[in-house]
């Protein structure tokens, strides 16, 4: 079987821990070889940055907080372009399309996003899902997710300005089918869990098929 990346993306609060979790869980009992990243990687040297800008406790301008989330992908580029040769599913809580998105929305060139991420070789994802859902159903859920854990929003999630450009952005990239040779699927995010996962798992298992098969 020929590997492949799936990426669920889409703005905070879409749910996109929860589909990427349940996906992996899912293709696992299936009997594919699959993993699981999720970006910003807050374990890593470069996610502990992001986190300390995120929290207002240091201050990056938007060319070192871009190169940060690349460097933070990069860290990976090897394993997963090694997993994917050999046939596994990667699957990314995120994936670069969020960095274009995030940093253009703060100031960075859209295009020269665009460039940089083609430049370091990335690899790109075979199917996106885009978890779509207003603004204000972001903030939202992830005011109310971040209050269970006694946690303010940080500097992004609190900013419903910032928060529709970012969405614009998502929408230009949708439009766009960026990267090229990558399918788009986008999802109304506000339905329930169990059926924004039904909507996932018929894509994929239309286009892997059984466990053996080449994609």
């Amino acid at each position: 079987m020929a590997g492949m990346i799936i990426c669920i993306d889409g703005l905070d609060g879409a749910g996109k821990n929860t589909q990427s979790t349940m996906l992996e869980k899912k293709l696992r009992n299936m009997g594919y070889p699959v993993s699981l990243r999720s970006y910003p990687d807050y374990e890593s040297r470069y996610g502990k940055i992001i986190r300390e800008h995120l929290t207002k406790k240091i201050t990056l301008n938007v060319y070192e907080f871009f190169l940060m989330f690349v460097a933070d992908m990069m860290k990976d580029k090897v394993s997963v372009d090694e997993e994917v040769k050999n046939g596994g599913i990667a699957i990314m809580d995120r994936y670069f399309i969020a960095t274009v998105a995030y940093q253009s929305a703060g100031g960075f060139d859209f295009e020269k996003a665009k460039a940089i991420e083609s430049i370091v070789g990335l690899a790109p994802p075979d199917i996106v899902f885009y978890l779509h859902v207003p603004v204000s159903v972001s903030q939202e859920r992830k005011i109310k997710q971040k209050s269970l854990h006694g946690d303010s929003a940080d500097r992004h999630e609190a900013d419903r300005v910032y928060l529709s450009r970012v969405m614009n952005m998502y929408d230009r990239l949708y439009d766009d089918k960026y990267p090229d040779g990558t399918a788009w699927v986008k999802i109304d995010a506000t339905r329930s869990i169990e059926q924004v996962h039904e909507q996932i798992m018929n894509v994929v298992t239309e286009k892997i098929g059984k466990p053996g098969k080449q994609l």
